[in-house]
């Protein structure tokens, strides 16, 4: 399946990936999926690598669902940052459509490049409890 997930709790990440061409409706069940997961921590941080991803269709429909699943579902249930890596590579539309959806999910940031990404979940998640740590 070229969309998918890795649950580490040993480490404190939750990364999500996304590989060749998916359709909506995959990333949904992938993502329900998660929440489902008896490993699943919703205080855990998401990176999602979205760097080798295809979109396979611009349905209105079927982005507009995932969309609000995105919103109403999948970042609800996550009380961590969310840091997004996407490449050059995706066509106009779906950048844009995936920095809308960033600019409107809370504590989630887009990146082109997957050490910043890291870099600020690293800065959000784990750099303020180690200072409270007199």
């Amino acid at each position: 399946m070229p969309f998918g997930y890795h649950i580490n709790s040993d480490e404190g990440l939750i990364t999500i990936t996304g590989d060749g061409i998916v359709m909506p409706d995959e990333a949904r069940q992938v993502l329900s999926e998660l929440h489902e997961d008896g490993h699943y921590d919703q205080s855990l941080p998401h990176l999602i690598d979205l760097r080798m991803l295809a979109i396979a269709q611009h349905d209105p429909v079927e982005l507009k669902k995932l969309e609000r699943f995105l919103l109403t579902e999948y970042r609800p249930k996550v009380s961590a940052s969310v840091a997004v890596v996407v490449d050059g590579t995706l066509d106009r539309f779906s950048l844009a459509a995936i920095f809308h959806l960033v600019c409107r999910a809370p504590q989630t940031e887009l990146f082109d490049y997957f050490d910043h990404a890291l870099r600020w979940l690293i800065k959000h998640e784990f750099a303020n409890p180690i200072r409270h740590l007199d």
